[in-house]
C-alpha cells in the first residue's frame, strides 16, 4: 500500500470521531433553538442523543487510537452547547418567571459550567473527575423535567446554584473510561 493510500486511511479513521462530536454539538444547538420555541421535552430528547454522541465519539477515538488534542477541544466545545447552554436555558424557561433571577441563575450555570470543561481540558490525572460533569448535571435537570418535578423559584435558585457550584468543586466524581467496554456500556445505559 502506497504512503498515500495509509495517509487517507489514516484521515478516514481520525474523521468518524470528529463527526459524532459534531453531531452532538448539533443536538445541543437543535435544542436550544426548541427550548426558544417552548419544546422543553423533545429539547431534551435531543440533549439525550448528545450524550450517546459524546461516549461513542470518545469510545471511538480511542477504538481507532486517533485521539488527539483537537478532539478534545471539539469535544469541550461541543459540550458546552450540549450539556451547559441548552441545560441552563432549560432551568432558565422552566423554573423562573422572575426575569432577574432567572439570569442570575443561568449565567453562574454557564459559567460554572464553561470553567468545568475548562479544567477538564487541563486535568493530567484521568482516574476520576475533579467536579461535577456537566453531562451529569445535565442529567439532572433533564431528569427533573421528564419527571415533571415542580420547585418554587427561591428554592429553584438555591437548588441550581449548588448543582452549578458542584461542578467547580474539588470532589471527585468516578471516570468509568479506564473500565473494560462491557462494564462501561453498562454503567452508561444505568446512568442514561
Amino acid at each position: 500500500m502506497s504512503i498515500k493510500k495509509k495517509v487517507k486511511k489514516i484521515k478516514r479513521k481520525e474523521n468518524l470521531p470528529t463527526a459524532l462530536t459534531l453531531l452532538n454539538l448539533i443536538l445541543g444547538f437543535c435544542a436550544v433553538l426548541l427550548i426558544i420555541q417552548d419544546e422543553l421535552r423533545i429539547a431534551s430528547l435531543l440533549i439525550v442523543l448528545g450524550f450517546i454522541f459524546d461516549i461513542l465519539d470518545g469510545m471511538m477515538a480511542r477504538y481507532l487510537g486517533v485521539t488527539s488534542e483537537f478532539g478534545v477541544e471539539l469535544d469541550s466545545l461541543a459540550d458546552t452547547v450540549s450539556f451547559v447552554i441548552a441545560p441552563s436555558l432549560l432551568v432558565f424557561s422552566t423554573y423562573f418567571s422572575t426575569m432577574r433571577i432567572a439570569f442570575v441563575v443561568s449565567i453562574f450555570i454557564v459559567i460554572c459550567g464553561v470553567l468545568r470543561l475548562a479544567k477538564f481540558n487541563l486535568q493530567k490525572d484521568s482516574s476520576s473527575f475533579i467536579g461535577m460533569p456537566t453531562p451529569f448535571f445535565a442529567a439532572i435537570v433533564i431528569s427533573l423535567i421528564f419527571l415533571g418535578v415542580k420547585i418554587k423559584e427561591d428554592v429553584a435558585a438555591i437548588i441550581f446554584f449548588i448543582l452549578a457550584s458542584s461542578m467547580i468543586s474539588p470532589v471527585r466524581y468516578p471516570n468509568f473510561k479506564g473500565e473494560d467496554g462491557k462494564t462501561y456500556r453498562i454503567r452508561g445505559i444505568v446512568f442514561l
